[in-house]
């Protein structure tokens, strides 16, 4: 969090923009407060029914939530799937095609409710470059290659997606908070 603090102030931010920490499943803050809510691969990890629950009731009406999660490219099988969710190590891991977000969103109460697919490039060079840019590139290879745990973790990671390519993608959603009746 403190990285996060950081960045808001170093992008002339502070005072409009709070970082806090919190459970998805138990937020924090009076019923529509918010005009927006953003998580970023949240909601593939948790008890999605709760989560979206509570985002939408932090959220004002006509509110808006955007997310960003994984996504099934085309249905695996069953080997790949469970392959992925015992890498990612995470029991509670659950991710969807893009149709599937959808819905999620949907049977949630969202209106407008809408996904755009984009390939998955995280476990390519260009890709982690692209998202984490080259400085904090640099931090993380030197954490994972300080410990031999963490380099046989991220190689087991990375053959197994990259191996897995055709099956994997990320998608962008949002919705709109119903306005209340």
């Amino acid at each position: 969090m403190e990285e996060a603090n950081e960045h808001i102030v170093q992008e002339g931010l502070a005072g409009r923009v709070k970082s806090v920490v919190g459970d998805v499943h138990n937020l924090k803050f009076s019923n529509a407060t918010f005009d927006a809510v953003f998580c970023q691969a949240v909601i593939m990890f948790v008890d999605q029914d709760r989560a979206l629950a509570e985002i939408s009731r932090v959220l004002k009406p006509r509110g808006v939530f955007s997310g960003l999660e994984f996504c099934w490219k085309k249905r695996p099988p069953a080997e790949v799937r469970e392959k992925t969710y015992a890498i990612c190590g995470c029991k509670t891991l659950n991710f969807h095609s893009q149709g599937g977000w959808i819905g999620k969103l949907r049977q949630a109460g969202f209106i407008r409710a809408k996904g755009e697919e984009h390939p998955f490039g995280l476990l390519s060079i260009r890709g982690f470059l692209r998202d984490e840019g080259l400085r904090n590139c640099l931090k993380i290879a030197g954490k994972v290659l300080a410990c031999r745990a963490s380099r046989t973790r991220m190689s087991e990671i990375w053959t197994h997606f990259s191996g897995s390519m055709d099956y994997f993608s990320y998608v962008v959603l949002s919705g709109e908070k119903m306005q209340d009746l």
